[in-house]
């Protein structure tokens, strides 16, 4: 029976604590605290070997595919409701038999927001509402596409999503839904109008210091002509919330979709607040 006594007594502590709304892969509606500022550092590498063909199938891509990124946030409690932050990553990907087969620069200089809606709590439930709107600076229209692969894009892009979450003793969910429209010319948009997005995901709190979660996202391409594609990925992590933030990992693997990389990838984020 001593098996059962740190989870019993992890299962006390978690009684006490406080889930964590914050997901790996979907959007929260709980801005940072007036005054507040964020330091995200993450960490992620990514692989593919197969891909999603036109009717769905997956198949060996031919060559292997992979990318490296380091994600580096500022985020700020503006207000009591409003959040806002920037987003930057150093990138490096790998195409093994690519010509050029590699690139090495920044992606995208994200400028975006986190507004609480509507929030409401009646004992040991939880509720919030808000909205996630975002630009993206192009940082890619400098790259040489002939002398490397690019890890930027070349046209703008804004957007955003709207979210519910929450949380119900233990159990914590969080859902989103939105687009981003790429704007520019359509050989700077690489043929896309935009994209549809869709995310969800649910948390258990283990204990104080242990929340571990399932994401499963969706997203659609919107394309000038032909087939759109689209892929549905799942992530399995947990969270490791400490005093004054968080340190949040998780595995995700792309299961089904159309004209799309059979990406795997591992996801290291550490979230800090001054």
């Amino acid at each position: 029976m001593r098996p059962l006594l740190p989870l019993l007594v992890c299962t006390l502590v978690a009684s006490a604590a406080e889930t964590e709304p914050t997901k790996l892969a979907v959007a929260d509606a709980y801005p940072l605290d007036p005054g507040t500022i964020q330091v995200d550092v993450g960490l992620s590498a990514a692989r593919a070997t197969r891909a999603f063909d036109a009717d769905g199938r997956a198949a060996k891509r031919g060559s292997t595919a992979s990318t490296h990124t380091l994600d580096l946030g500022l985020d700020y409690g503006l207000l009591p409701s409003l959040e806002i932050g920037t987003h930057i990553a150093l990138v490096r990907t790998a195409e093994s038999d690519g010509d050029p087969d590699s690139g090495r620069g920044l992606s995208d200089w994200d400028v975006g927001a986190k507004w609480q809606a509507w929030s409401h709590e009646d004992g040991d439930l939880a509720v919030a509402v808000g909205a996630l709107p975002t630009v993206a600076i192009p940082l890619g229209r400098g790259q040489d596409a002939d002398s490397q692969l690019p890890t930027a894009s070349r046209a703008w892009s804004a957007g955003g999503v709207a979210c519910v979450c929450g949380n119900w003793d233990r159990l914590s969910f969080n859902a989103d839904a939105g687009y981003v429209a790429f704007l520019g010319t359509a050989d700077e948009r690489d043929g896309s109008r935009g994209q549809w997005v869709a995310d969800a995901a649910v948390g258990w709190l283990v204990c104080e210091h242990f929340q571990p979660e399932v994401d499963v996202s969706y997203g659609r391409d919107r394309p000038e002509e032909g087939q759109a594609a689209w892929a549905t990925t799942v992530t399995i992590g947990a969270q490791f919330p400490f005093d004054g933030g968080r340190l949040m990992a998780g595995l995700s693997k792309v299961v089904d979709g159309v004209l799309v990389d059979q990406e795997v990838s591992a996801n290291v984020m550490l979230q800090y607040e001054l």
